[in-house]
Formats: C-alpha cells, sequence, structure tokens
C-alpha cells in the first residue's frame, strides 16, 4: 500500500498539481477517509505512515535520473503495467 500511495503521489508531482508535503498530506488524508478509521490506527501511527511516504517519496526523487530509464527499459515504466 505504501509503495502504491508513492506512486500516486509521483504522479501528481509530475503532471505539477502540487508540493511534495501537500500531496503526501493530501493522500494520506484520502486514504484515511477511503478506508476508515480502524480502533488500530491512532494519530501516532497516522504521523508516521505519512513520515514514512514522506520519506520514500524523496528518495525516489533523489534517484529519478537513475530509476525512471530503468523503468522505462524494464517496461514497468508503460501505462500497462501491473506493478
Amino acid at each position: 500500500m505504501l509503495y502504491h500511495e508513492a506512486a500516486k503521489v509521483l504522479d501528481r508531482l509530475d503532471r505539477g498539481e502540487g508540493s511534495i508535503k501537500g500531496l503526501v498530506f493530501a493522500s494520506h488524508d484520502h486514504t484515511l477517509r477511503r478506508g476508515g478509521p480502524t480502533k488500530h490506527t491512532s494519530s501516532r501511527s497516522g504521523d508516521a505512515d505519512r513520515k514514512r511516504l514522506f520519506a520514500l517519496v524523496c528518495e525516489a526523487l533523489k534517484y529519478k535520473e537513475i530509476l525512471w530509464p530503468l523503468f522505462e527499459a524494464s517496461g514497468l515504466g508503460s501505462a500497462n503495467s501491473k506493478v
């Protein structure tokens, strides 16, 4: 789930739909609304998830120049990919 959310944030960043921080918070809030709160979910675990998502997006952006050509060459960057 974390990697799928990161991919969505990265796609929206590529389209210029917002800032990293704004999209991470929006993505996280949307996920919580969609799934609904569980009795095991606390604000601390939500903050930890948000931090993990933010860190993952930042690391992906740091290595973007290396990762994106690899995705394209392997076929993972295609619209038909089910990753």
